[in-house]
């Protein structure tokens, strides 16, 4: 597509959460003794059908819209969103894309059709909203690729994408076939008799169908797949081009189900309790002036609670502020550093030591992939010292609780080098003595990821890991929304909006949708940066800790979170 379509698409997405636009053929009369043609795809007598083929006629003719077209069809409520200048030039490059050929109807309801539309090759999901009264002005417009439920066997990564979701539905798991499909350091991690046990725990809930496929990245795709009564699972595959294109990654998360959710806060809380010991949801208001977080509602245990890598939240904060302060700049080249390697999750282990990145792309993959070799070479950029500090500064309700602040790396040496007894002398000493024993500990060998095959339960989640609650999550990111002005915090709002964490919201209702979420045997946590087409900001938080069990599979936490999006756009 052209530069500009790109350009002007992202801008339109960012002012109200996405534009749409779609095509059609308009019907053809044809004598009764010709040969029939194919009734229309949708409904064009009806308001929403009226300016769904409206706007399906401009995309397929040059796409200019003279400022009397715009005011005729598009309600003022949504130019004040979407400036009438960037809403022409969208449409103009859109239709340079032409014919837009719509090929199903894949939602309609009141005052709202949304259909399956082909351009060059390629489905887009196009919704068209009216206003209920005379004369149905658009109020919401929407276009954008539909997601794609099949995936492409014909390529490397494609093949064994299809291979696990086949296997996953029983197809053969002997000991030959596994070895034939996952990689030397897998094997060595996860142990083809645990990978068994993993197929086999879900034979209950098969077949799964394809929900979507992710487009590939880095040798690395993601699958959502839905089993029996509504259980999805997310299902992250990474290739190893080195070793004949064998999976060296193989992660199943919970995904949002299609069953019926909670309409309650006080029903989400309580399905969460029945999952794990100890559960927390945590929403509200954020000021954008202020950053100050006003709850809409805290229910569960409201005290601290291990977050895994939504840690990596304070990293980026730090970093925004010293990039601010002048201190650093997202162009500054990092150098990628043997001593600030992790164990993944993430890519970045695989790099030369020597070979250099910009401060920015480490900072994206610590959000998007959360990258572990990423965040201990942006913990030692910014520094300790200065992260610990934007703890206090964002209102942290206990900071200690962090002090010394773990890197990654420290923490994998802690639980995958460590003995039980050598853990217990460290959490013995005062912080300084922990300062000093991380100190050293950077100086040793990471341990070997096939230290990792038994970690598969929780381990010292109470007292080795990072803490907060979703109220202190609220507070940087109220810091950050106080200062979403700035020309120096826009990589911050452009890492965190990489991945929603499976929360897929109504993008017609909210614009933004930022997430980091961390997990680890006995934890899941997942927090929501959220701005609405108002312009007003909100945070979520869903926090699970357990201290005898990991997270069961079937278990639905990004359900939970959508829930608690659905509840709070009717509250608040």
């Amino acid at each position: 597509m052209p530069l500009n379509f790109s350009l002007w698409f992202g801008c339109i997405v960012s002012l109200m959460g996405a534009l749409a636009c779609c095509s059609s053929t308009p019907a053809v009369e044809s004598p009764i003794d010709e040969v029939p043609v194919n009734p229309p795809i949708f409904d064009a007598s009806t308001p929403e059908g009226a300016q769904m083929e409206w706007v399906l006629g401009v995309l397929n003719s040059d796409g200019v819209l003279s400022n009397e077209a715009i005011e005729e069809h598009f309600q003022t409520s949504f130019l004040t969103k979407v400036p009438s200048m960037a809403l022409k030039e969208t449409m103009e490059s859109l239709a340079l894309t032409k014919p837009w050929e719509p090929e199903s109807v894949f939602e309609t309801g009141e005052n709202k059709l949304v259909l399956n539309v082909r351009t060059q090759g390629t489905i887009w999901r196009v919704s068209a909203r009216v206003d209920a009264e005379a004369p149905h002005q658009l109020v919401g417009l929407f276009l954008g690729p539909a997601p794609k439920d099949t995936i492409d066997a014909s390529t490397p990564l494609g093949a064994q994408a299809q291979w696990a979701v086949d296997t996953i539905n029983g197809a053969d798991t002997s000991a030959e076939t596994l070895t034939s499909h996952f990689d030397q350091a897998f094997l060595a991690a996860v142990s083809v008799e645990a990978m068994q046990g993993i197929f086999a725990s879900l034979a209950p809930s098969s077949p799964f169908k394809i929900v979507s496929v992710q487009d590939p990245e880095e040798n690395k795709t993601l699958v959502t797949i839905e089993g029996k009564e509504g259980m999805v699972l997310v299902l992250v595959l990474v290739i190893n081009p080195a070793e004949d294109n064998k999976l060296s990654g193989f992660l199943l998360t919970p995904g949002a189900s299609t069953r019926e959710l909670p309409t309650s806060f006080e029903a989400i809380a309580a399905e969460m309790a029945q999952t794990m010991s100890r559960t927390q949801l945590y929403v509200a208001h954020i000021d954008s002036t202020t950053g100050a977080c006003s709850p809409i509602a805290t229910l569960g245990e409201q005290g601290s609670f291990a977050i895994g890598s939504a840690f990596k939240l304070y990293i980026l904060s730090a970093l925004g502020e010293a990039v601010e302060a002048g201190e650093l700049k997202w162009t500054d080249e990092v150098v990628i550093e043997e001593a600030h390697k992790s164990l993944p999750s993430g890519t970045m282990q695989n790099a030369e030591a020597g070979s250099t990145f910009p401060l920015s792309h480490f900072a994206n993959k610590m959000i998007m992939i959360s990258d572990n070799t990423a965040t201990d070479h942006l913990l030692s950029k910014a520094g300790r010292e200065k992260v610990e500090a934007r703890l206090a500064a964002t209102g942290h309700h206990d900071p200690k609780l962090n002090q010394p602040f773990l890197s990654t790396r420290n923490m994998f040496t802690l639980k995958l080098g460590k003995t039980a007894e050598e853990r217990a002398a460290y959490l013995l000493l005062d912080e300084s003595g922990r300062r000093k024993a991380l100190d050293e500990m950077a100086s040793q060998p990471l341990p070997p990821v096939e230290n990792a095959a038994s970690w598969t339960h929780p381990m010292d989640i109470d007292t080795i890991e990072w803490f907060a609650t979703g109220a202190d999550l609220c507070g940087v990111y109220g810091d950050m929304v106080k200062k979403h002005a700035l020309e120096s915090y826009q990589p911050v709002f452009e890492a965190l909006s990489i991945n929603d964490g499976g929360l897929q919201p109504n993008k017609e209702h909210w614009k933004y949708v930022g997430f980091k979420g961390g997990s680890e045997p006995g934890v899941f946590f997942l927090s929501y940066l959220l701005q609405d087409d108002a312009g007003e900001w909100f945070s979520i938080s869903v926090g699970y800790n357990d201290l005898e069990k990991d997270m069961p599979i079937g278990a639905t936490p990004m359900d939970m979170a959508k829930a608690a999006v659905q509840v709070l756009e009717t509250v608040k």
